[in-house]
């Protein structure tokens, strides 16, 4: 067996989901890794959301066949996963030899090599992510659009096969996985639900997996191992290794068998107690299965009367005892596309993977939901959605990833910017009623943790500004009565933790709504915001006990948990002094002159008293209180310059200093 390895160009992973949906994780070696998807809302008092897996690599796995002009057939997975090797029954299908992965978030490019195969394959695999359009960007789905070049004089047959696990209710004791074709011109979709579901419970929802492009065939569903080797112990025909990927190899196609639930087993059957229509209608109902499908089809060649006899008809019930016996799991659905390229011609199949779990539960026991549930009411319509607006979505998508990939910015700069932007996908809740935040950090804190807010949320305003002002909106409500601003949300938007006594939120609170405002022009923002940023601001003015423009007293508590200050902090003031900066063009904006002429000489009044202060004719001190000073040199003692250069709002210390 060829070695296989990976490639990798850009990015180790990238999550494909909406914001606030949910996200499935593809990896480098081509296989879909951390199934966020539906138990995005379940607790774990440690973790944001409870990363119990209910989906496994394998559990959605694609796989190409190839039959060249000479009847040559190769089959190969699109992936890299020693376990998924079968040498002892499937020899012939193994993985590709290698995968040149290249990610520039949202869009994941995988080349598949291996020099046997008479084709060049590349597979798309990206989700709905548009600057200025949250709407479309919530959409709990993503697309993996496989295209297929000849490489050869001669035509090719080429058929990509996708197989995947209904996972809805898969914590639930008694639920019945149901799988339901749909079928319209060109497109099928196995719609992936559960009968038996508790309406309450966070699993309880449904998935679709669709296919279109090429002839499309497909199994709308099956047990666990019916797609790899299964071979039968009570047989009186030997250990014949049953699976529908025989014909799959063969003809390049799926049997279009229409099972929506497992076929039960039978109890006392006998086939010989029933008439001709009866067993006839028996066997077409267990040829619904794959295994018995395929085993039936393959003895045929050989003794076409045996299979019609009640001896193999009772053979056959037995065979579905043993797949529940053996602890068959139902629900496995494939799709397949086949193709045939005229030399050195290409075409495309394209898949879509789509969900709907409404059911978010708060550890408060509250169902907060998903915004999503007001855009839809299935994962059919959400499938149905991206199929029919692919085009326009795939352009817009590229459109952004593109702008960033061949922008003039240092490749370093521009895998930073991708890999960091996943994060909207991976760790944020967008509830039903409309409330947004970002988890601080990947199974720390709670949500929308102003100081973290204040650092990282320059992409949020930038690429959504409404989904950043629901943010500092919904903060603004927990503001508390004597200013002081909220830390983070916890457990969910319901309420905030202790968190007042850190000094920083109230500047980082002002400069925060300013660059909202400046950046978006929303007056009305502004106009919401103003009574709690001037609440916020008076509570810090009154921390100067000297009168020197500067907070001085209760300045103990701050972002870095544990390293309390005292006195005048550089940090402290250099955050004061940026809103003070900036409240100045606020109050101007809301012709509050009497506000403006009051911040502006504080403003100026306090710079003055910085560099007097702090500066110890090297650098800013980290702080002083009174006769003591701390000639500790930190990396955020000059914050506020840093937000106030980044909006471009000009300096407020000596720029002489700064550069020193």
């Amino acid at each position: 067996m060829p070695q296989i390895h990976q490639r990798i160009q850009h990015n180790s992973g990238i999550p494909l989901g909406g914001i606030g949906t949910g996200s499935v994780e593809i990896r480098p070696d081509g296989l879909f890794h951390e199934w966020h998807v539906f138990n995005v809302g379940q607790w774990n008092p440690n973790l944001p959301c409870d990363f119990a897996e209910p989906m496994h690599p394998e559990d959605l796995v694609f796989m190409v066949r190839t039959k060249d002009s000479s009847g040559r057939v190769l089959a190969r997975y699109l992936a890299l996963r020693e376990q998924l090797h079968d040498l002892y029954c499937l020899a012939w299908l193994r993985s590709i030899s290698a995968i040149n992965y290249d990610g520039s978030f949202p869009v994941a490019v995988l080349d598949y090599e291996d020099a046997e195969l008479p084709v060049k394959i590349q597979a798309e695999l990206f989700s709905v992510f548009i600057p200025l359009d949250s709407r479309a960007s919530g959409t709990p789905g993503f697309y993996l659009r496989f295209s297929v070049r000849n490489l050869t004089d001669a035509p090719v047959e080429v058929s990509i096969l996708g197989v995947m696990k209904n996972p809805v209710g898969w914590d639930q004791e008694n639920r019945l996985t149901r799988n339901k074709l749909i079928e319209t011109s060109g497109t099928k979709i196995i719609y992936m639900g559960a009968d038996n579901l508790e309406p309450g419970r966070f699993s309880t929802g449904d998935m679709a997996f669709a296919c279109t492009g090429g002839e499309i065939t497909h199994i709308t569903g099956s047990f666990r191992l019916e797609h790899r080797a299964l071979a039968f112990h009570r047989s009186r025909y030997g250990l014949k290794v049953t699976t529908f990927m025989h014909q799959f190899h063969d003809d390049g196609v799926l049997p279009n068998l229409n099972a929506e639930t497992a076929p039960l087993p039978k109890a006392d059957f006998d086939a010989s107690k029933l008439t001709a229509s009866e067993r006839e209608r028996m066997l077409g109902e267990l040829l619904q299965c794959p295994a018995l499908y395929d085993k039936y089809h393959r003895i045929a060649l050989i003794d076409p009367e045996l299979v019609e006899s009640p001896e193999f008809l009772n053979e056959l019930v037995d065979n579905l005892a043993e797949m529940h016996e053996r602890g068959g799991e139902w629900g496995w659905g494939a799709l397949c596309s086949r193709i045939t390229l005229a030399p050195h011609a290409e075409n495309e199949a394209l898949f879509v993977v789509a969900w709907y779990f409404p059911n978010h539960i708060s550890p408060t026991g509250a169902n907060i939901g998903h915004m999503y549930e007001h855009w839809f009411n299935s994962s059919l319509e959400v499938a149905q959605f991206l199929l029919g607006n692919y085009g326009e979505l795939r352009d817009a998508v590229f459109t952004f990833a593109d702008s960033i990939r061949y922008s003039s910015l240092p490749d370093e700069a521009k895998d930073a910017v991708t890999s960091q932007l996943t994060t909207l996908v991976k760790c944020t809740w967008w509830t039903r009623d409309g409330n947004f935040g970002v988890w601080e950090g990947y199974g720390c804190c709670g949500f929308h943790t102003t100081d973290i807010t204040y650092q990282g949320s320059f992409p949020i305003i930038s690429l959504f500004s409404d989904l950043q002002k629901a943010q500092m909106i919904h903060g603004a409500k927990f503001q508390r009565e004597d200013g002081r601003v909220h830390h983070f949300f916890t457990p969910d938007f319901s309420s905030v933790d202790d968190g007042f006594d850190r000094v920083d939120m109230n500047p980082q609170f002002v400069m925060l709504a300013a660059r909202d405002y400046l950046w978006t022009g929303d007056k009305e923002y502004l106009q919401g915001l103003w009574p709690h940023i001037i609440r916020a601001m008076e509570n810090i003015a009154n921390l100067d006990s000297d009168g020197d423009g500067l907070p001085d007293t209760d300045t103990r508590r701050n972002t870095y948990d544990c390293w309390d200050f005292t006195g005048c902090p550089s940090y402290i003031a250099s955050l004061w002094l940026g809103a003070l900066k900036v409240a100045v063009r606020l109050a101007q904006e809301m012709n509050d002159s009497g506000r403006a002429q009051l911040w502006k000489s504080l403003y100026e009044k306090g710079v003055a008293a910085f560099e007097e202060k702090l500066w110890n004719g090297e650098y800013y001190v980290l702080w002083r209180d009174r006769g003591e000073v701390d000639e500790c040199c930190m990396s955020d003692q000059m914050s506020g310059e840093w937000f106030a250069s980044t909006c471009g709002w000009g300096p407020i210390l000596r720029p002489a200093r700064i550069r020193k």
